[in-house]
């Protein structure tokens, strides 16, 4: 199966934008034209912008082109409101004109680049001749308003909320796994995607993503780990290249009839139905190869799979019957149809039990509250949808195997770490300089860090904490003031310090984060760490004390996330250590002491409980395929 089905359409699509984008701005200016003065003081700003190239959009470097559509939608906006209010005046206000003067003065400057913006830039690893960097927009006002217009106030993000790290990590790892499994995509990232605005989820279990209809290239995203984030990727583009498609022959009538949709709980249009289709087409596609190449992620991958297949196939069926698509959206729906069939045939297709349950209880919850002809049409359809799929019966959710962590030398890590696939303990010996650490520590023991609140902990962004300095956190140790949930982490530790902590070692060379990318842990004993997986390779360092840990596979994430339904990488409400019988039916507990060192692998669930005093380092490498 193919990847974005008849994207041979969308080879030239640039130009078409950019005619589009062209003709746009002059309808603009003739229209204000007709109701302006030829002595108002917006007319300096009319004739410049009248004054541009022919080609002025195709100048104009692409992740710039989102921010001269959101403009220009911002005129037209304005110039609606002023018809709306317009009675019998011959031409617009002076309010109205003084509005005009500032967003076509913004206009101009941003279809020749005069102005400045702030920008966080990710670079592509894999470079090729049609890859452009993406902008990282945390604060323009398109942000802002595509934030607003999309979720609401709770999702707007500032520069604070941020970890400019955490955000280019994810989006490289995400790349290094898309080229491993759906390479064709990246041709595709590489010339359409634009800009990511960034987002704050309330839920940091929960990836929130959108992409704007009126806009090129762009779309909204929490942060989330690489193999969500390349979901993710996938995804929006394909909502993208739908909108561009769209825009050369239109696919949908133009209808506001609703039908069920099992991805929402509220209806949809036809055309909504459309979106989820093709873009999670695309989806089940990554997931597909997912399953079969990417061992660590295959039972992940796999139920994930069966989830979205299913809504598809119900998503596309219903398109089919609607009677709302058009010639060329009927011959993309079924082709759509057609590789839908193909995935069926080549993957294990099926839904378990739960799953069949939960997707009945989500169709009657929809039905409360839609109209009757939406629900007597979509029901029909989707009861054969759901009788026709298989069901597996009394069968275990997943393979479990029970991995445990083995003990190694030092000597030994360093050639097959890359090869292992469970957690290592590496007894007494340490890659740390254990003695100038603790002579830096010394220095920057006045330095101000915020102090997490571990039993609210669900993601650094969004943990509640307090601002003290370091000495006072260690002093609260001996005068017993430290609370068991104060959990004090510093990231990117070795910005605050002026040497090389580490060792030279050729572990490193290559692979690892090291220098800014190090994290301190310096913590009282009784504090419990939440359960949790990283999206990168780990390898803990413990300097002093004793701390017990927890550990289990990635794919017990059913158990221990302890839903189905919606789960993603992040922090589990599971406590392993207040049910101790049943998390050793999952993982295993073991202590690390002070020299030793616990190697990670990304994905593994882990949860610590601090025994003594405790400080440790740890250092982070990017993802690998194994």
């Amino acid at each position: 199966m193919n990847l974005y089905l008849k994207t041979e359409k969308l080879d030239d699509i640039e130009s078409v934008v950019a005619n589009k984008e062209q003709q746009r701005l002059q309808d603009l200016l003739i229209f204000i034209e007709e109701y302006t003065n030829a002595e108002s003081n917006i007319s300096n700003t009319l004739g410049s912008l009248s004054e541009l190239s022919d080609d002025w959009y195709l100048r104009v470097a692409p992740q710039m082109q989102p921010y001269i559509q959101f403009q220009m939608y911002q005129v037209e906006t304005i110039l609606a409101r002023a018809m709306d209010d317009k009675v019998d005046q011959p031409i617009f206000s002076s309010d109205i004109l003084r509005e005009l003067s500032t967003a076509l003065h913004t206009l101009y400057e941003v279809a020749t680049g005069i102005t400045e913006m702030e920008w966080i830039v990710l670079d592509w690893q894999e470079q090729d001749e049609g890859a452009n960097p993406v902008f990282l927009d945390v604060t323009s006002a398109m942000a802002k308003h595509s934030i607003i217009d999309n979720f609401d106030k709770k999702a707007l993000p500032t520069y604070e909320d941020i970890d400019e790290q955490a955000w280019k990590r994810s989006f490289n790892s995400s790349e290094s796994l898309l080229l491993n499994v759906l390479p064709e995509v990246i041709p595709h990232l590489h010339k359409h995607l634009r800009v990511i605005v960034p987002i704050i989820a309330q839920n940091s279990l929960i990836s929130l993503s959108s992409t704007p209809s009126i806009l090129n290239g762009v779309f909204l995203t929490s942060w989330t780990s690489s193999k969500y984030f390349a979901e993710t990727l996938v995804h929006e583009i394909s909502h993208d290249c739908l909108n561009k498609l769209n825009l050369i022959e239109s696919l949908v009538e133009d209808s506001q009839k609703g039908f069920y949709s099992p991805f929402r709980i509220d209806t949809r249009t036809a055309s909504g139905l459309l979106h989820a289709a093709y873009s999670f087409l695309n989806v089940c596609q990554y997931l597909f190869r997912v399953s079969n190449l990417e061992e660590r992620l295959s039972t992940w991958a796999q139920y994930r799979l069966n989830d979205y297949l299913f809504n598809s196939i119900l998503c596309s069926r219903l398109l089919i019957v609607s009677n709302e698509l058009t010639k060329a959206g009927t011959d993309l729906v079924l082709s759509m149809i057609k590789a839908f069939e193909e995935l069926q045939n080549s993957c294990d297709f099926h839904l378990d039990e739960e799953m069949y349950k939960s997707k009945q209880m989500h169709f009657e919850a929809w039905a409360i509250q839609a109209d009757e002809k939406s629900k007597e049409f979509s029901r029909e359809l989707f009861e054969r949808v759901l009788k026709e799929t298989s069901v597996r019966k009394n069968v275990v959710k997943m393979k479990h195997k029970l991995n445990r962590p083995i003990v190694k030398s030092l000597e030994w890590f360093r050639v097959n770490y890359q090869h292992t696939k469970v957690p290592v303990i590496i007894q007494g010996e340490s890659l740390v300089k254990k003695k100038k650490l603790k002579s830096d520590l010394d220095a920057f023991k006045n330095q101000h860090v915020k102090v997490l609140d571990a039993s609210k902990h669900k993601g650094f962004a969004n943990t509640p904490g307090k601002v003290v300095t370091v000495d006072q956190h260690i002093r609260s140790f001996g005068e017993g003031k430290t609370k068991h949930t104060h959990f004090l982490v510093v990231k990117n530790f070795e910005k605050h310090i002026s040497s090389n902590i580490w060792k030279k070692d050729k572990f490193f060379d290559g692979y690892w984060i090291d220098g800014e990318h190090s994290w301190l842990f310096w913590n009282s004993s009784g504090l419990v760490v939440p359960l949790h997986n990283d999206s990168v390779n780990n390898l803990h360092c413990a300097i002093e004390g004793e701390k017990l840990f927890y550990l289990s596979q990635p794919e017990e994430v059913f158990h221990l996330e302890g839903s189905e339904s919606d789960f993603n990488d992040g922090f589990s409400a599971f406590k392993p250590f207040e049910n101790v019988e049943e998390s050793k039916k999952y993982g295993t507990f073991l202590k690390i002491s002070a020299g030793d060192m616990l190697y990670l692998p990304s994905g593994w669930w882990h949860s610590v409980n601090y025994l003594t005093h405790c400080l440790a380092i740890s250092a982070f490498d990017e993802y690998t395929t194994n």
